[in-house]
């Protein structure tokens, strides 16, 4: 298994003498040597070594023609870990307090490794900044059976068991439209819109407050 972008060395051993050639070719990544054209190094004396960095993606290949003989080797690349991100109708609402909110959608998660495989844990949050698992909250979606007390941000952690990546998605928050927590609200959207000029630190010391 191979990581893409990465550099692999790749050792040639062999009997040669001065009157033997080889050329190595690639499939699927780029060999470092400045002489390699098209996926191929210049025919020349054999070589000890090539530099691979691979493509993502899921297979490529090296092969070696010389006058000694050929080989092939396979590789499998895979295509970097990337935690799924929230939908975008998900990633803010405002319930009122009686109410039950409606789930958080999580797209999926991709790479990791050659057969990946994911592990979801959903946290929550006062605050945005400490955060604690919610028990049995391990599916790929959040779906909520009661009311909240208080505004909540929640996440999305995933393991890639394969490579063991952790990845989280982005954050969620749900405002429970209380006299106090409109204000907040409103503090809210002016951060998510105002932060990049002076003005969104203080929106920010608002909602921490």
């Amino acid at each position: 298994m191979r990581c893409p972008g990465t550099a692999y060395d790749y050792y040639i051993t062999g009997t040669w003498d001065q009157n033997d050639s080889m050329q190595v070719c690639v499939s699927g990544g780029t060999i470092t040597d400045t002489t390699a054209a098209s996926g191929c190094t210049v025919r020349s004396f054999p070589l000890g070594e090539v530099i691979v960095i691979w493509n993502a993606g899921t297979s490529g290949s090296i092969t070696v023609s010389s006058s000694k003989g050929n080989a092939l080797i396979n590789v499998s690349v895979t295509v970097p870990f990337q935690a799924g991100m929230l939908d975008s109708a998900s990633k803010l609402q405002t319930v009122s307090p009686d109410s039950i909110p409606s789930s958080i959608i999580c797209l999926i998660d991709s790479g990791g490794s050659c057969s990946p495989s994911y592990m979801h844990q959903w946290q929550q949050s006062s605050d945005a900044v400490d955060w604690v698992d919610m028990p049995g909250a391990t599916s790929q979606n959040l779906s909520f059976s009661s009311p909240l007390a208080a505004p909540t941000y929640f996440r999305r952690k995933v393991t890639e068991t394969g490579s063991g990546d952790i990845g989280y998605s982005d954050i969620a928050v749900v405002f429970v439209d209380i006299p106090y927590a409109r204000e907040i609200d409103k503090q809210f959207k002016f951060f998510q819109n105002g932060f990049t000029n002076g003005s969104g630190s203080y929106a920010l010391n608002r909602i921490i407050k």
